[in-house]
This record gives C-alpha cells, sequence and structure tokens, in this order.
C-alpha cells in the first residue's frame, strides 16, 4: 500500500462536508483558485468565465488598481496599522465564506452555493490585495509532501517520493507511542527507508509543526 502524506490528501471542503474555518483561513491563493473552479463545476453555464475571473485577478493588475485606488488609506498607514486593516478584512471575508459552505453543506442549494462561489472570489481577490501591499507571503512556507510505501511484512517505511527535493530528515521526528528504528540522516531520498516499526508510528514536520504521516503496525 502507498500512503501519501496528510498535506497530499485533497478534500473538496465546498461539495462534500461542512468546512472549517481554521483551514479556510489557512488557504493560499492557489488554494482559494482551485476551491473557486471545484465550485464553478456546478454552474456550467458560467463556468469559464469564473475561470478567467480566477485567471484574471491572480495574472493581471486588476487588484493592483485597486490599491492604487485606496493607497491613500492602505499603503500610507504604517506597517502595523495596514496589516490590521488588511487581516480584519481578511477574516470577515473568510468567515462569510465558511458560513455559505456551511449553508449549503446543510441545505444543498443552488443559491448558498452561489453565495460561496461569491465570498471565495472575494478573499481570492482580498489575499492578492494583501500580496500587492506586502501583507502576504506570495511563496508561503508549505508542508512538504512526501509519498510512504508501507510494508507490513517486514515493518518498514520507504520513501517513494518527495517534493521539494531538500527536505532533510533532521527536519522529521517520530512522536507517535510506537518506535521505529533511529531515522536516517541527510537529504531525504526516494529508497530511504525506516525499519523495526511498531505500534503507531506518527511521523512530524519540525519546522511547521505539522504531521505529515501516520502508520500502524503491529
Amino acid at each position: 500500500m502507498i500512503v501519501p502524506s496528510i498535506s497530499a490528501i485533497q478534500l473538496n471542503i465546498a461539495l462534500e462536508s461542512k468546512p472549517d474555518v481554521d483551514y479556510i483561513k489557512s488557504m493560499d491563493l492557489d488554494e482559494i483558485s482551485n476551491l473557486i473552479i471545484d465550485i464553478s463545476k456546478e454552474f456550467p453555464e458560467i463556468e469559464d468565465e469564473i475561470v478567467d475571473i480566477v485567471k484574471e485577478i491572480k495574472n493581471s493588475d486588476s487588484c493592483k488598481d485597486i490599491v492604487d485606488e485606496n493607497k491613500d488609506k492602505i499603503l500610507s498607514s504604517d506597517g502595523s496599522l495596514k496589516e490590521n486593516i488588511w487581516t480584519k478584512i481578511f477574516n470577515y471575508r473568510a468567515f462569510r465564506l465558511y458560513l455559505s459552505l456551511c449553508l449549503y453543506a446543510y441545505f444543498k442549494t443552488k443559491l448558498t452555493l452561489m453565495r460561496s462561489l461569491t465570498w471565495a472570489i472575494k478573499l481570492l481577490r482580498w489575499v492578492k490585495i494583501g500580496t500587492i501591499i506586502g501583507v502576504v507571503d506570495p511563496s508561503p512556507e508549505k508542508l512538504p509532501e512526501i509519498m510512504f510505501q508501507k510494508d507490513d511484512a517486514n515493518n518498514t517505511l520507504t520513501i517513494v517520493s518527495v517534493d521539494p527535493d531538500d527536505v532533510q530528515w533532521s527536519d522529521i521526528d517520530e512522536i507517535g507511542s510506537g518506535e521505529c528504528d533511529p531515522l536516517p540522516e541527510g537529504s531525504i531520498v526516494a529508497g530511504d527507508s525506516i525499519g523495526n516499526c511498531t505500534g503507531i508510528i506518527v511521523l512530524r514536520y519540525i519546522p511547521m509543526n505539522e504531521v505529515i504521516g501516520i502508520f500502524e503496525f503491529d
């Protein structure tokens, strides 16, 4: 069995289940874009138009024009005030998106899905503005995507793939109730393995304090 890291498991929060507001607040530009495109598939009559809007927000100067129109209010503020203003508006739009998705998950109506689409676009535009004014890091750190192959017969975990290719074993620790041999050293590469695993193995990515894999052995 090939088991992906948790960050590689994609959940369609808009169309299948009630979302988590903290997850929405952590979404970056690409994740919000993908969410919008997923929602737009429910409206084939305007799907192409929505995709064009997403591309325009991400790639054009349309958001820069908005910043230019409001630069006296935003850019003239000191750093902390500018970030505070941006964060309050971001949190409001993220909450409205969360609320709309919750209503859709409960009622399953076109109206609630359309409201979700509207607020997702507003959130995407605001995140783009945040990158222009320097509040949002355009390339935020993400969990590495590491795929493991679990071998129950030999009680081993073997690396199948890793992205990016400069992740170090020193950035990983084992925090589960089980135990394995000591983790290897150096860069994580395909073919690396962890042996003599027993119990519940939980691997954590130290720089972000996030779990990247959970495996259970006899």
